[in-house]
């Protein structure tokens, strides 16, 4: 399948969803993405200390995901300035 950029207001419903309580593949059907990115989000979410079962977090958690969630291949730079690569995986031989 192509890559397909995720909307903020996904992000936040996938988000929304969860803190529900709902499930990861409820949350895919729902929305229409794929398990796999909601599970990336939902991994994303706790990472930047978001937790299931918790009132809605504040704008800058919200913003560390969106963030996080960028193209594969981008750029990401730290609080400490150290830069790391997002989503990437090998290339499968091709170059």
């Amino acid at each position: 399948m192509a890559y397909r950029e995720v909307r903020m207001m996904d992000i936040d419903q996938v988000i929304r969803r969860w803190l529900a309580g709902e499930k990861i593949r409820a949350i895919a059907r729902l929305t229409g993405l794929d398990r796999n990115t909601v599970r990336r989000i939902v991994r994303l979410a706790e990472e930047v200390g978001i937790r299931a079962g918790t009132p809605w977090p504040d704008e800058g958690k919200l913003l560390a995901v969106r963030q996080r969630m960028g193209r594969p291949g981008a750029v990401v730079v730290t609080r400490d300035q150290s830069a790391r690569t997002v989503g990437t995986r090998g290339t499968g031989g091709l170059l």
